[in-house]
C-alpha cells in the first residue's frame, strides 16, 4: 500500500461524540478502536484486494477514501464491515426513546442477505434509469 494512503488510515479520528462525522462514520470508527484494529486497516485492505472471491473490487484508495471521509453511506459501511473488517454477522439495535417508554429494536444482518439484496436493489435502480 502506498504511503501516502497509509498516512490517510493513520489519521482516522477517534471521535465519537462531535457533530463534524456522521453517524455511521462514528460508529465504523468506534469499531475499529474498540477492536484495535487502527494497525490493522492496511492489512485488511490488502487482503481483500487479494481475495478471488469479488467480481466488482473496489481499490485501494476508493476503500481508504471511503473509510476517511467525514461520512459513510450505509452501503459502504455494510461493505466495510463485512467485506474488510470480514465480520461475520452485524446486529443493529437502536433504542428509541418517547416521552413516556424506552423501545428497543434489534436486527442481525448476514453478509450472504447483503450480497442479494443489493444485486436486487442495483437490478431495479438500472431498471429506472
Amino acid at each position: 500500500m502506498s504511503k501516502k494512503l497509509i498516512e490517510k488510515l493513520a489519521n482516522l479520528s477517534r471521535e465519537t461524540s462531535s457533530d463534524e462525522h456522521g453517524i455511521l462514520k462514528k460508529l465504523f470508527n468506534k469499531i475499529v478502536f474498540e477492536n484495535n484494529l487502527e494497525d490493522k486497516l492496511a492489512f485488511l485492505i490488502s487482503a481483500y484486494e487479494r481475495r478471488k472471491d469479488r467480481s466488482k473490487k473496489k481499490t485501494k484508495s476508493v476503500i481508504v477514501n471511503e473509510i476517511t471521509s467525514d461520512r459513510i453511506s450505509f452501503k459502504n459501511f455494510i461493505f466495510l464491515v463485512f467485506e474488510i473488517l470480514r465480520a461475520k454477522k452485524l446486529k443493529i439495535c437502536v433504542e428509541v426513546e418517547f416521552s413516556n417508554k424506552t423501545t428497543k429494536h434489534c436486527l442481525t444482518v448476514l453478509p450472504e442477505s447483503i450480497d442479494k439484496k443489493d444485486e436486487d436493489d442495483d437490478k431495479e435502480s438500472n431498471k429506472k434509469t
